[in-house]
């Protein structure tokens, strides 16, 4: 079947088309991020060796694009709500739609790019995890609702025998509903006292404070910090500037050559604030693309690499 066909036939989940704005992914790079490209492609991997090792692109295989890949233009989500506080069916509808609309930002610039295999992007909420079921209203939709199961940190989870991020070896045999109910990430809200919109990301779930959602995303328009943590779940680490411009790839405080003044991965003072993904970004999923697909053996040709700049020297300092 092929993944246009896929997608029509496939059933409770939304289908994000590709938007029209966007630079055709019939255009090549342009000049001014041609070498741009492969440094931050080292970048990352050169950061996440030192910080995360175990989550390098090489290791880990659980960003959004290995997600939606598994999932055959799918990503399965979990929604976490840590709080106390009822949820009306309305209002559950409202985050599943901000985080899609959201993450269509990032999806949308890749079909039509480099054989990437889909037209669209869906999402499916497989599961709630609460920490009572009455705090639910309304229709569910079929998700499961799981109120014992926890984390390691013992923060309401959905059940860990269903995560992907926990079982990469594909065996889903303590899933309750098995390999279909596997979750490939997870978007939490949590209840925290702190009136900040702030959040924090990786492959395999979102943070978000509580307070963000009510002042922020509930009103349904933009939501930078959204944005910005669902980049984490691509693999892009946060650029972050302190005025010198003169760090090498091989530092956390490298930033893009001919990188705009701001973007969303680069948070200010007071976190991000950029809306919308900008062209050098989308031009940074297209070309991680290109180099994951690769990687992970998705397609295969002739295609050659500049060789990885060596970091045994690592800056690592903030």
């Amino acid at each position: 079947m092929s993944p246009q066909s896929f997608l029509t036939l496939a059933t409770g989940a939304a289908l994000l088309p590709l938007a029209s704005c966007l630079v055709s992914p019939n255009n090549t790079i342009p000049e001014q991020w041609k070498s741009s490209l492969p440094q931050v492609w080292d970048n990352i991997l050169a950061r996440a060796e030192i910080n995360t090792p175990g989550m390098t692109m090489k290791s880990y295989e659980n960003w959004a694009m290995d997600q939606v890949m598994d999932g055959n233009g799918t990503i399965n989500l979990c929604m976490r709500w840590n709080s106390n506080r009822t949820l009306t069916q309305t209002e559950r509808q409202q985050m599943v739609a901000e985080y899609e609309k959201t993450y269509k930002k990032w999806f949308e610039w890749l079909p039509g790019w480099d054989n990437y295999p889909f037209h669209g992007i869906k999402f499916k909420v497989v599961g709630w995890a609460v920490k009572d079921r009455s705090l639910l209203q309304g229709s569910t939709d079929g998700a499961a609702i799981y109120t014992n199961a926890t984390d390691e940190d013992g923060q309401v989870a959905c059940d860990l025998g269903c995560s992907r991020d926990k079982h990469l070896d594909g065996d889903y045999s303590g899933c309750p509903g098995g390999r279909e109910a596997r979750l490939h990430q997870f978007l939490y809200f949590n209840a925290s006292s702190l009136e900040v919109d702030m959040g924090a990301a990786t492959g395999y779930g979102t943070y978000i404070n509580l307070w963000g959602w009510e002042n922020v995303g509930r009103k349904m328009g933009d939501w930078p910090i959204l944005l910005h943590e669902l980049g984490h779940t691509f693999g892009f680490p946060d650029y972050l500037d302190d005025g010198l411009k003169n760090h090498s790839i091989c530092s956390n405080l490298w930033l893009p050559p001919n990188s705009p003044e701001e973007f969303v991965m680069k948070p200010g003072d007071y976190g991000a604030h950029v809306p919308n993904v900008t062209e050098m970004e989308g031009w940074m999923v297209r070309y991680m693309w290109s180099r994951l697909s690769r990687l992970r053996g998705w397609q295969k040709d002739n295609m050659t690499y500049p060789p990885l700049t060596n970091c045994s020297s690592f800056q690592g300092d903030f």
